[in-house]
C-alpha cells in the first residue's frame, strides 16, 4: 500500500451524470456504472486504459439507477431503479444491451440497495421504504419471488452485504439510531436485528470481513 495514491480521473459524457450504482468484471476488463438521472444511463468503462467504450440508455419510467449486482458467470448486470414501484434493468454484457425490465409488485417500491447470489440463481433487492423490505428476483427467467416486510422502525435499506455459504444477507437502516437486519436466505424470513447506541446513526454503509465474520 505503499504507492496507494490518486492515478486518475474520467470524465464521462453530457447527461452521464451522478454514476451511483457500479459493477465490475475485472475478468472482461469492464466496469459499468448505473447512473441516477432520469432518462437513465448505464456507463461501461475500459479498466485497462480507464476510457469510456460506451453507453446505453434505458426505457421511459426506467429512471434513477441506485442499486447494481452482476452476474459475470452468466453475462448479465442488474441494476434497481429508485422507482414506485421499484424496477429492475437486465443488461446483458457480451453485447452490452438492455434485455429486459422487472416492475415489481405493488408494495414493493425503490430498489435502493442489492445483493446477489449467482450459487442458488437470486438477487436480493432492499426498499427505501418504511418499514424497509426485501424483494428475491429468481435469475433463471427474471421473475419477482416474493418479498419480506421488515418490522416497524426498520427503514430506508441503503446498503447490504450477503453471505452466500451461511446463508445469509445483511441489510442496514439510514435510522436513528442505525439498525442492521439480518435475513435468512434459505427460508427467506426475517432473522433478526441489530439496534446500534444513541448517537450511532444513520447506517448508511456496510462491509463484512469473511475471515472473521465481522460486519
Amino acid at each position: 500500500m505503499a504507492d496507494y495514491a490518486r492515478i486518475n480521473a474520467l470524465i464521462l459524457a453530457a447527461g452521464e451524470d451522478s454514476p451511483r450504482s457500479p459493477v465490475i468484471d475485472t475478468a472482461n476488463d469492464f466496469a459499468y456504472f448505473g447512473c441516477d438521472t432520469s432518462p437513465v444511463k448505464v456507463v461501461k468503462v475500459r479498466l485497462s486504459d480507464f476510457t469510456e467504450v460506451g453507453s446505453i440508455t434505458c426505457a421511459t419510467g426506467e429512471d434513477y439507477l441506485t442499486s447494481a449486482v452482476i452476474d459475470t458467470v452468466n453475462g448479465f448486470a442488474y441494476f434497481g431503479c429508485f422507482t414506485s414501484p421499484g424496477k429492475v434493468v437486465k443488461v446483458r454484457l457480451s453485447d452490452f444491451t438492455e434485455v429486459a425490465a422487472l416492475t415489481f409488485t405493488t408494495g414493493a417500491s425503490t430498489a435502493n440497495c442489492a445483493v446477489i447470489d449467482t450459487v442458488n440463481g437470486y438477487a436480493y433487492f432492499g426498499t427505501d421504504s418504511s418499514p424497509g423490505k426485501v424483494v428475491r428476483v429468481r435469475l433463471s427467467d427474471f421473475t419477482q419471488a416474493g418479498f419480506i416486510t421488515f418490522a416497524t422502525g426498520e427503514d430506508i435499506l441503503v446498503s447490504a452485504v450477503i453471505d452466500i455459504p451461511n446463508g445469509f444477507a445483511c441489510f442496514s437502516c439510514n435510522t436513528t439510531p442505525g439498525k442492521v437486519v439480518i435475513v435468512d436466505l434459505t427460508t427467506f424470513t426475517r432473522l433478526r436485528m441489530i439496534c446500534f447506541l444513541d448517537g450511532e446513526d444513520y447506517a448508511r454503509c456496510l462491509v463484512r470481513d469473511y475471515t472473521t465474520g465481522v460486519l
